[in-house]
């Protein structure tokens, strides 16, 4: 087993793990301080609180997505339009992410990423998830 074995073999929980401060300024601390520019390249003015918030907010999306839940269905959503609003935003969110570590990966991904998700042959929400939706939001609203 070789260091990338370790490094790949990490879950996205353990990388945001070693994100966040530590209380003792530990090596987790001097390891961010001396290799943040290393990792995310393109972060430039993003501290490693910000670049950490961010990761958690992402690992929501991945974590509803992996326990089969809807990413655009949050409190304080009334309509489709909303809903797709949400599932833009988080588009976005994970697109300045990966930008940060790779300006090429993330023209690789927005180049056909945007097309497939805005798509007009990709159903994001199908037509009955949408009936669903509008009929819970009707009820709602009575």
């Amino acid at each position: 087993m070789g260091v990338g074995d370790i490094i790949s073999g990490l879950s996205f929980g353990a990388w945001i793990d070693i994100l966040k401060e530590h209380p003792l300024k530990s090596s987790h601390y001097h390891f961010w301080f001396f290799t943040q520019n290393k990792i995310f390249p393109n972060a430039k003015g993003a501290t490693r609180e910000t670049i950490c918030a961010e990761l958690v907010e992402i690992k929501k999306i991945r974590n509803r997505l992996f326990h089969y839940e809807p990413i655009w269905n949050f409190d304080g959503i009334t309509n489709c339009h909303m809903g797709l609003s949400e599932i833009l935003s988080k588009y976005e969110r994970i697109m300045r992410a990966i930008r940060w570590i790779s300006e090429d990966m993330h023209a690789f991904l927005d180049e056909g990423g945007q097309q497939y998700l805005l798509s007009e042959q990709t159903l994001l929400l199908s037509n009955a998830l949408l009936k669903s939706f509008k009929e819970s939001s009707m009820k709602n609203n009575h």
